[in-house]
């Protein structure tokens, strides 16, 4: 939220005063009455609409206390235990100060912080202008749930030692993949040390650029988290962002973004994106800074959503270095050329598949998201997946595979008529409000377009309208669920509420912004919650991710698996009589593929690296560490075409595909990806599995 007010200057001395601020605080300052507003009215919508409403008592202090230090020291290089100290005294008095419109801790906490980054900058010019030890034995926690706070101002100066001292290595580490390492030595050392600081220059002017608005907003998100990770404070700029992706014409990166505590991640990966193209990024990957082609470098943690995506937007043909953290922890820098994203990549569209040592055919339909938009050029995914299957009917074909995975939701009523094409009427979903109450909702059309074999392919990444589509097939023995060991459990119903409330507040004050806020609880129609554990496939892929917690579980705060009555439900429709057999016979190629095997090798290495987060800062070390790592990935599953797979285009669609060169480029690009997936293939043999049994 940022307001712009035009300031007397005696006025702007009374609100200084009044706020017991010191020189540091920002000129665009909020005034008193809107903090009050705002404070009053999150926290009336909180109590009347949260699903899982919370005490405003000590112990809610506390949450929101430990928070909010978290957001804005989240690398724990500003404060220190001894300045922590002096804000102890505040732990319990934030519900105090939230309830009586003040904001005491706040600003004590503010002052400190500012002290901080002073020190800080103090610390980190010292650094960078004295020798740099890359020889030694230091090392550096790259995990910063891990890391401790400093003790006092001796260690938190040791510490800026050590951060120069890693911007360095990874720089030079960049260096030396970019084919600079054979270079003579002090000339690497000498351009690392340039981007070092040109890297945490740009840092702590970015830094200095945050004003008391942007950090009050960090604390009413900090406070929004505690009541689960899927609550958010948009600020009025953030709003009018929020459905940027829904639009028919996006330039960027491709990237929908959500936020973890202090750190940005990757939400989805828009299909047809630059960062879909790249095959590098992927959901769950932690967006650490980015760098433009002229070497400006931000530094995205710590940002909001807001902040952050319009670093990630920008002109076609520009080139920008994201630096991430993959799940296993690892950085690494991948270089992403903007472009204008292909929507169409991201709608429901089909191939046949077939083996060559077995007759018949299958029908694969990929859907990245439960899409539904309005106007004259609006699309609905029903739609499109009822045509497809139409098409796929056409010619015959033996089973149908649904695609998933990485879909994590959207639309609730087409989630509905697309299980209404599988089913006969009945129920789908059950939805509790917070004051428990529970409404069913379900498919009313008897009719059913496709009766045969039916898999849906899922993975830790599919999920909300994903996890009740699979979820109400599983449950009335209507399809096969194959996937990872379950899906990304996200069971909790979001709803955007405007925080501009005349019968509150002022309306003078607005406009104050937006809540995201969870209104609800999906269940499915057994009565098991989707929520932590998702949907646990019938039969069960390896997947790198698999030792790692991820997905709902792995946010902070989130709502706790429940389950609540069935409702009655029944199908005549094909069922599975003989998965048992069937999923045995998967297990056993599983146990027999080099390629799954190999998967299982790589899950083991994500769990070591997680949990050896901590890196030398000796760049020897660091380097031959690297090395290591990039070997034993030179050969990734999913590198080369599987021999007996047969991938095609129906008929029906070549025309339409060849009309437009790009568009034909794009279908070469998938079928050759579809060729070497070998969840798809196994996805094909369990198929004939299920039309022999």
């Amino acid at each position: 939220m940022r307001s712009i007010l035009k300031w007397t200057a005696l006025g702007f001395l009374i609100v200084a005063a009044s706020l017991s601020l010191a020189w540091w605080m920002p000129a665009d300052t909020t005034s008193v009455e809107k903090e009050q507003a705002l404070a009053k009215v999150i926290l009336a919508e909180l109590n009347e609409n949260h699903y899982s409403p919370k005490t405003v008592d000590d112990n809610f202090s506390k949450e929101v206390f430990t928070a909010f230090l978290s957001a804005i020291d989240y690398e724990k290089q500003f404060l220190t235990e001894e300045t922590l100290d002096q804000l102890k005294g505040f732990e319990t008095q934030i519900d105090e100060d939230l309830q009586q419109g003040s904001f005491t801790f706040f600003d004590a906490a503010l002052r400190l912080l500012e002290e901080g980054i002073k020190e800080a900058q103090q610390n980190y010019k010292a650094a960078i202008n004295g020798p740099i030890d890359l020889e030694g034995n230091a090392i550096w926690e790259t995990d910063h749930k891990k890391r401790t706070y400093a003790k006092n101002s001796k260690e938190l100066k040791d510490r800026w030692r050590q951060i120069v001292a890693y911007e360095m290595i990874q720089n030079l580490w960049a260096l030396e993949l970019e084919g600079e390492g054979t270079n003579d030595r002090k000339a690497m050392e000498k351009k690392a040390l340039q981007a070092t600081k040109k890297t945490l220059d740009r840092f702590f002017e970015e830094v200095a650029e945050q004003t008391r608005t942007d950090r009050l907003s960090k604390f009413f998100n900090a406070m929004l988290s505690v009541y689960g990770p899927h609550n958010s404070y948009l600020t009025p700029k953030a709003r009018e962002d929020f459905s940027i992706e829904a639009s028919h014409s996006l330039q960027g990166v491709g990237v929908s973004l959500e936020r973890d505590g202090p750190y940005i991640k990757v939400d989805e990966v828009i299909a047809g994106g630059p960062a879909w193209k790249s095959k590098q990024i992927e959901i769950g990957d932690i967006m650490l800074k980015l760098t433009e082609a002229d070497g400006t470098t931000v530094e995205v943690t710590g940002k909001t959503v807001d902040e952050a995506v319009t670093y990630f937007r920008g002109e076609k043909g520009t080139v920008v270095t994201l630096t991430v953290q993959k799940i296993n922890g690892e950085i690494m820098q991948v270089p992403i050329t903007r472009d204008v994203i292909i929507l169409e990549a991201g709608l429901a569209r089909s191939l046949v598949l077939e083996n060559d040592k077995a007759e018949g055919k299958v029908g694969y339909i990929q859907l990245p998201r439960f899409y539904y938009t309005r106007g004259d050029q609006g699309r609905s995914c029903a739609d499109d997946v009822r045509a497809e299957i139409e098409k796929l009917q056409k010619i015959g074909v033996d089973g149908l595979v649904i695609d998933l995975r990485n879909n994590r939701g959207g639309s609730l009523a087409q989630t509905l008529r697309m299980a209404g094409f599988f089913i006969e009427a009945g129920p789908v979903l059950q939805w509790e409000s917070r004051d428990g109450s529970l409404k069913s909702h379900g498919d009313r059309d008897s009719s059913v377009l496709y009766s045969g074999e039916l898999i849906v392919l899922v993975n830790g990444a599919s999920g909300s309208a994903s996890e009740l589509f699979s979820g109400t097939l599983q449950d009335y023995d209507r399809a096969v669920i194959v996937g990872s060991k379950s899906t990304y459990g996200k069971g909790t119903i979001q709803k955007m509420l405007d925080l501009d409330r005349p019968d509150l507040v002022d309306s003078t004050l607005f406009p104050l912004g937006t809540l995201k806020m969870t209104i609800g609880k999906f269940y499915r129609i057994t009565g098991a919650s989707t929520q932590l554990k998702g949907v646990e496939p019938d039969i069960v892929l390896p997947e790198i991710n698999s030792l790692v917690v991820t997905g709902e579980r792995a946010l902070q705060n989130p709502l706790a698996w429940t389950e609540i009555a069935p409702i009655p439900f029944q199908q005549s429709v094909n069922t599975n009589a003989n998965l048992e057999a069937v999923s045995q016979s998967s297990a056993e190629r599983v146990r027999q593929s080099a390629d799954f095997v190999a998967v299982k090798e790589q899950a083991k290495q994500i769990k070591n690296q997680r949990e050896n987060s901590a890196v030398s800062l000796n760049y020897k070390v660091f380097s031959a560490t690297k090395k290591k790592v990039s070997e034993e990935q030179e050969q990734p599953v999913g590198s080369k075409d599987i021999a007996e797979m047969l991938v095609h285009n129906l008929t029906e669609d070549t025309a339409y595909i060849q009309s437009d060169p790009a568009r034909t480029a794009r279908n070469q690009e998938w079928l050759e990806a579809v060729k070497k997936d070998i969840y798809i293939n196994e996805c094909l043999l369990i198929m004939h599995d299920l039309s022999n049994q």
